[in-house]
């Protein structure tokens, strides 16, 4: 997740969108789906030490400990899917959400995003960053490079299991607009070619995590499974191929 992050950090230029004032020194700042807080940490290094930046997450088994990250990051664990206590509504000039397309589908969009409006001050910002995985694709530098393993795991990210979905993806401006959000950016990042060795380790980590919580979950068969289709990968992957993924951040200004 951390080398994902630095590398995406790198593709946009970004943690928080220019487009989003952060000059104040009294900004507090909700970032939600925290996990190893690695965007708050770097966060707070860019912004003045009196900015509050409180983190949430379903668990904290991810968060560092205390007294290795700076003083003015507060943790909390809360399930974003339900309200969040009176004592942080209308409280943050910005929330930022990122990652939540593992755990989503189109139905859940409008209500999570009105729990995110719910703690947004008035005038304040919302910046949401996600992978577009329903238009994956698979990549290889020249035609001579094998991709049959690549275009297989290339549709195992467009179809995500159970009740899940990335449709919603694409259409988060509009979803933002329906809600009453002001739409400041919608914005389509590519990964450059120079970029894609990068993104391609980072999938490989994260394949190698799915494999693991499958052992770890007793699904042996379908492990051993996904197992076979790493090798391929790795042989794959060392010659340039990998599935090609663009990322969105859609940023919103909610009404005075």
């Amino acid at each position: 997740m951390n080398y994902q992050h630095w590398m995406i950090r790198h593709v946009c230029g970004y943690l928080l969108n220019p487009a989003i004032p952060t000059e104040s020194p009294t900004l507090r700042i909700a970032d939600i789906g925290a996990a190893t807080c690695i965007l708050p940490i770097e966060l707070a290094g860019d912004l003045s030490h009196t900015v509050r930046i409180d983190c949430f997450d379903i668990s904290a088994d991810q968060y560092p400990p205390k007294d290795l990250i700076p003083k003015n990051i507060h943790l909390y664990v809360h399930d974003a899917f339900t309200p969040f206590p009176e004592e942080f509504q209308d409280q943050y000039d910005i929330v930022n959400i990122r990652f939540f397309a593992p755990v989503m589908n189109s139905s859940k969009v409008s209500p999570l995003l009105q729990n995110f409006l719910k703690i947004t001050k008035p005038g304040g910002y919302i910046q949401w960053f996600e992978p577009d995985m329903a238009f994956t694709k698979a990549y290889a530098p020249t035609p001579a490079v094998p991709t049959s393993a690549t275009q297989k795991l290339t549709g195992i990210m467009r179809h995500p299991t159970g009740d899940n979905d990335f449709e919603w993806v694409p259409k988060l401006d509009s979803i933002f607009a329906s809600e009453g959000l002001e739409v400041i950016i919608n914005k389509r990042h590519s990964v450059p070619d120079s970029y894609k060795v990068f993104t391609g380790q980072a999938q490989l980590m994260a394949f190698e995590d799915m494999m693991s919580k499958m052992e770890a979950d007793g699904k042996t068969e379908q492990a051993q499974q996904m197992r076979f289709l790493y090798t391929a990968l790795l042989e794959e992957y060392r010659q340039g191929a990998l599935v090609d993924v663009d990322f969105l951040c859609v940023v919103g200004k909610k009404a005075l």
